[in-house]
């Protein structure tokens, strides 16, 4: 049986807290590997420019073990964070692709 009944919206915000508490640690793993690996930066560049797609290496778990673990808001809240992110990454990326294409 799911934690605290349908519709807890705690379960909700847990849910987008750990894919938010992802993007931290993803943030925090591409400032180390611009601190240490050698080159000019390609490794952060990448995952701060492709958000949307490297957050699937953490959101998938967390999706997965809120639905074996029968805590479908928690599943719902993780889907909507990333949902938000996935929308704000394209946003940017088509912001990008129509200012390139005026230049």
């Amino acid at each position: 049986m799911a934690e605290g009944g349908p519709g807890d919206p705690v379960e909700v915000l847990l849910g987008a807290g750990q894919v938010f508490l992802g993007h931290t640690a993803l943030i925090l793993v591409a400032m180390v590997l611009q601190l240490t690996v050698a080159g000019d930066g390609d490794w952060t560049t990448a995952l701060f420019l492709m958000i949307g797609v490297s957050q699937l290496v953490y959101v998938v778990p967390i999706l997965a073990l809120a639905w074996t673990r029968d805590r479908r808001q928690r599943f719902w809240g993780a889907v909507g964070a990333a949902a938000v992110t996935l929308l704000l990454n394209g946003g940017c990326w088509g912001m990008v692709g129509a200012s390139i294409g005026e230049l």
